[in-house]
C-alpha cells in the first residue's frame, strides 16, 4: 500500500519536479539556531602529523583524544541542559546546543579552545537552466575530454571509487544502479533522515552520472562507465545544512566503515556545491576535513562556481583550497561559459580554476521518479556539470595506473588543451582536460599498470531477512581486454544453508572481455521467527586470468526484520511525514523558481 501511494505521489508531482534545475547548488548563510554552538576542544596535533605511526594508529588517537574531552566536558556540565548534537573527531570539537546562561562556564574550561555560534545554510540553486523532458542527445562532451583510446584500451574506471556529495543519487535510475558499491559504508545522512540513497532535487543524479553513468538514456553519458559510487548528503529534506553536517560528512569519507583496518575510503571526491557570497574569500571553515583526505591520495574535485558575472576573484569557498582541483565551465564552442568563475587566486599560488571541462547542453541522468522512469535524462549547463568531466578522468587514469595524486595532477597540467590566451591563465587555468593525452604522459614516465586482479566491491554487506534475493559485486582491476575467471564459494558462519538462503555455490564467475563487474545473486528465506543476526562469509579462491585483489571474502549479515512494517526494513525507506513534506515543497519551489 504504501509503495503504491509513494509511486502515484510521484507521478503526480513529476511536471513539477522535472523542469528547471540549478547549474550550481550554493550554500547562502541561514539565520543562526539558538542556543547551537561549535565548541573547539584545545586541538591535538592534526592527522598525519605524526607520520610514522599507521592510518589506524592516528584515527584511533584522534577518536581516544576526542572521546576522554567528551567525557569531560559532559561531566563538567552535567547539572546543565548541555546536549551534544555532533562528535567532529577529526577537528576535535562538537556541535551543541546549551543555554547563554552557561557560556562562560564553557569558556573558562582549560581544554576548550573556543566557542561561537554554528553556522547554518540553506541551499539556493545558481543558475537555472530550464531542461527539456526529451532524450535529446547532448554535444560530444566525452569526445572533447578524449576517453576513446582508453576506453579502447580496456580502462573505463573500473575498480576506482567516486564520492558524491550532493543532493544524494537516485539508487533506481538505470545508469546508476549498478554501479553503487553497496555494503554498509556507502551511504552517509548526517542529518539521519534516508537509510539508503536518494535524491529529491536530482542534481547529484544528474553529476554521479557524468563521472560515471552507463547508456541506459540511449548514449554514453559518462566518462568513466565501469567506476563505482558511494555518496552522502550535503543538505537535508528541506533544504538546510550546517557546517557541522559538512564536516561530519567529510570525516566520513576518512574511515566509512567505522573500522580503520578496512581499506573502504574512495579514491575520489566529487563535490558541486559551494558557499553563497564567499567570492574571492579566503576563509575555508573545512580546511581540516581536506587537508585529511589529501593526505589519503584522494583527488578532490570542486565546481570552481557560477558566480563569473562578478568578474576577477569570483570563485567560491572552498575551490581555492590547495588540496582542491577547481573546474570552470567550457560552452559549445570551447569558449568559456558566460557564468562560470573565475580567477585569479587571492588566497595563495593556486591556478584558479585549475582547469576547465565541457559544460554547456551536457547530457545527463535526472530523477527516475522512484524507478517509474528509470532511464530519465535532461540537459544541463554550468559547473556543477563542468567538474564531473574532471573527476571521470582521473578515475580512468587510476583505472590504468598505480599512479600518485601529484603524478595525475602534472599528467593533466601537462597535456591540458591551452584556451583562451596563450599559457595558464585566471580564466581557463591550465586548458581543458585530456583523458588519453594524459595517459600517454604518465606511461611515458614509466608509471607502473594496475595489476588484473578480482575482488568483491565490498567487504561487508547487510540485508533484512525478507530482502528476497540479494546481489552481491564482484569486480575486476587492470585491463579488460582477456577473459579472466574465479571460484566463489560460502562459509556459514551462523547461517544454515537451505534453512536461511538458496545459493548454487561453489560456482566459476566468468568474466568475457571488456566485462568488468558480476553480480552474484543469493536468495534469503524468511522464516518468521525473532532471531539474532545471522552471517555467512563468500569466498574467493582459483582466479585464471588475474590475481585476488581485496578483497577476497565478504560477510552478508542478515537482519531478522519479523514484525518490521512494510517498506522500513534494512536497506528501505519508509513514506514518512517528512518525506512528502520535502517532496511537496521542492515541487512548489521548482515552480517558483521557473
Amino acid at each position: 500500500m504504501l509503495r503504491a501511494l509513494r509511486i502515484a505521489l510521484i507521478v503526480l508531482l513529476a511536471g513539477a519536479l522535472a523542469q528547471p534545475a540549478a547549474a550550481q547548488l550554493v550554500l547562502k548563510p541561514a539565520a543562526e539556531r539558538a542556543n547551537r554552538y561549535l565548541l573547539q576542544f584545545v586541538p591535538q596535533p592534526g592527522f598525519g602529523a605524526t607520520a610514522e605511526k599507521s592510518f589506524s594508529t592516528e584515527l584511533s588517537r584522534l577518536r581516544a583524544a576526542q572521546e576522554r574531552s567528551l567525557r569531560r566536558l559532559q561531566r563538567d556540565l552535567s547539572d546543565t541542559d548541555l546536549v551534544v548534537h555532533r562528535s567532529l573527531w577529526l577537528r576535535q570539537a562538537v556541535s551543541l546546543s546549551i543555554s547563554p546562561r552557561y557560556l562562560e562556564r564553557l569558556r573558562e574550561l582549560d581544554y576548550v579552545q573556543s566557542l561561537r555560534p554554528e553556522r547554518f545554510y540553506r541551499v539556493e540553486p545558481q543558475g537555472l537552466v530550464q531542461l527539456p523532458l526529451s532524450s535529446v542527445l547532448a554535444q560530444d562532451n566525452l569526445d572533447q575530454v578524449d576517453v576513446d583510446a582508453l576506453w579502447a584500451e580496456g580502462y573505463r574506471g573500473q575498480s576506482v571509487v567516486v564520492a558524491i556529495l550532493d543532493s544524494g543519487v537516485d539508487l533506481l535510475h538505470q545508469d546508476l544502479q549498478g554501479s553503487y558499491r553497496g555494503g554498509s559504508n556507502s551511504w552517509y545522512d548526517p542529518y539521519g533522515e534516508q537509510d539508503q540513497p536518494i535524491d529529491l532535487s536530482g542534481h547529484g543524479t544528474a553529476v554521479a552520472s557524468i563521472v560515471l553513468g552507463g547508456s541506459a538514456t540511449g548514449s554514453a553519458i559518462g566518462v568513466a562507465p565501469a567506476a563505482q559510487w558511494m555518496a552522502a548528503r550535503v543538505f537535508d529534506n528541506s533544504g538546510s545544512s550546517s557546517e557541522s553536517a559538512i564536516s561530519e560528512v567529510l570525516q566520513w569519507l576518512l574511515d566509512p566503515d567505522g573500522d580503520p583496518d578496512t581499506a573502504d575510503q574512495p579514491d575520489i571526491v566529487q563535490n558541486s556545491w559551494g558557499l553563497a557570497g564567499t567570492e574571492g574569500s579566503c576563509i575555508n571553515p573545512f580546511a581540516t576535513e581536506l587537508a585529511a583526505l589529501a593526505t589519503q591520495g584522494m583527488d578532490i574535485v570542486f565546481a570552481v562556481g557560477n558566480s563569473g558575472s562578478t568578474g576577477a576573484s569570483s570563485f567560491l569557498t572552498p575551490a581555492f583550497d590547495p588540496h582542491v582541483l577547481s573546474v570552470g565551465a567550457l560552452q559549445s564552442d570551447g569558449s568559456i561559459w558566460y557564468n562560470s568563475s573565475r580567477g585569479p587566486d587571492r588566497c595563495g599560488s593556486a591556478v584558479i580554476p585549475a582547469f576547465m571541462a565541457p559544460g554547456e547542453n551536457i547530457k545527463a541522468a535526472t530523477l527516475s521518479f522512484n524507478g517509474f522512469d528509470s532511464d530519465n535524462s535532461a540537459i544541463h549547463n554550468g559547473t556543477s556539470f563542468s567538474s564531473p568531466h574532471l573527476s571521470g578522468v582521473l578515475a580512468l587514469l587510476r583505472s590504468r595506473f598505480q599512479s600518485s595524486a601529484e603524478e595525475r595532477v602534472s599528467a593533466l597540467r601537462q597535456t591540458a588543451e591551452d584556451k583562451g590566451p596563450a599559457g595558464v591563465d585566471a580564466d581557463f587555468g591550465y586548458g581543458l582536460v585530456k583523458a588519453s593525452a594524459a595517459a600517454e604522459w604518465l606511461n611515458g614516465q614509466s608509471i607502473p599498470q594496475q595489476p588484473k586482479q578480482l575482488f568483491f566491491s565490498a567487504a561487508r554487506y547487510r540485508f533484512g531477512e525478507s530482502a528476497g534475493t540479494i546481489r552481491v559485486q564482484l569486480l575486476r582491476k587492470g585491463s579488460l581486454k582477456d577473459p579472466a575467471a574465479v571460484e566463489v564459494s560460502v562459509r556459514d558462519v551462523s547461517t544454515r544453508k537451505g534453512e536461511d538462503y538458496l545459493w548454487a555455490g561453489p560456482v566459476q564467475i566468468d568474466f568475457d572481455s571488456g566485462e568488468f563487474r558480476k553480480d552474484i545473486e543469493i536468495t534469503l528465506l524468511d522464516d518468521n521467527q525473532a532471531e539474532q543476526r545471522e552471517t555467512m562469509e563468500l569466498v574467493l579462491n582459483n582466479p585464471v586470468g588475474a590475481s585476488l585483489g581485496s578483497p577476497t571474502s565478504l560477510r552478508v549479515e542478515i537482519e531478522d526484520d519479523d514484525g518490521a512494517a512494510e517498506e522500513d526494513q534494512i536497506g528501505g525507506a519508509a513514506l514518512t511525514p517528512q518525506w512528502l513534506f520535502a517532496l511537496l515543497l521542492l515541487a512548489v519551489g521548482r515552480r517558483r523558481w521557473a
